[in-house]
């Protein structure tokens, strides 16, 4: 089993350029662990892209409850907090800033990774730098196992200056960094909140309700990995 921070978890309910690389994460995953915490910054984060035009008026309640489904399905398990998930956030707090040179670490990546301590997991799945410089810290093994180059993390507000939506994040994954011949994936297929997902060796299909399609298309038609354009196409 992985933990999972909110962000990475809400690549599985919110199309963004990099939610291939996680749905493959998840497919192969029995369950995905998240803090309780996760759920109340799911709900922000939902609405947050609803009020930026992300996603369609009216829809995040759609997407919320999906998660609620698939808790009750027991795909997530989440892990409340408690007195020793306080212990081991208090832990990590003075590890990270006694640290030389010290790890900015914020509360709620603490809280998370305090969590992920007590859970027993041992992988974290998380895109943010600091919360990865702390993870490793802490000896967490990490997905994805690169870095992100910085030049690729913009703000919605930095995009629109330039007339732009933001498709999300286009980072590295696993996946890229590997030699082509040694990846080579098995087909998976589950249903996330924006879908069901297939992925096989060189393509990905995904299912979308009809209303999406087209908002999807054509954020990803303008999204570029590596140099390389992304070719998305309806089936």
């Amino acid at each position: 089993m992985r933990y999972w921070d909110t962000s990475t978890l809400g690549k599985l309910y919110l199309p963004e350029a990099d939610s291939p690389a996680f749905a493959q994460k998840a497919a192969t995953a029995t369950v995905i662990v998240t803090a309780k915490l996760a759920l109340h910054e799911m709900r922000r984060v939902v609405f947050r892209k609803e009020s930026d035009g992300l996603i369609p008026a009216n829809t995040a309640e759609v997407v919320l409850s999906q998660v609620d489904r698939d808790i009750a399905a027991g795909e997530i398990r989440v892990v409340e907090m408690d007195a020793q998930t306080e212990a081991e956030f208090n832990a990590i707090m003075a590890r990270c800033y006694r640290h030389a040179p010290p790890i900015p670490i914020r509360t709620f990546d603490a809280i998370h990774l305090a969590t992920a301590r007590v859970a027993g997991e041992t992988e974290l799945v998380a895109t943010d730098k600091r919360m990865r410089d702390a993870a490793r810290l802490l000896g967490f093994s990490l997905f994805p196992a690169e870095a992100f180059p910085a030049p690729l993390r913009r703000s919605n507000h930095e995009l629109r200056k330039k007339g732009r939506t933001r498709p999300g994040p286009v980072r590295n994954s696993e996946s890229r960094s590997m030699p082509r011949q040694q990846f080579r994936p098995e087909n998976h297929s589950r249903t996330f909140g924006f879908g069901t997902v297939d992925i096989r060796e060189r393509h990905l299909f995904a299912d979308v309700a009809s209303e999406h399609a087209n908002s999807i298309i054509a954020k990803l038609n303008h999204t570029r990995i590596k140099e390389n354009r992304v070719k998305v196409k309806i089936a």
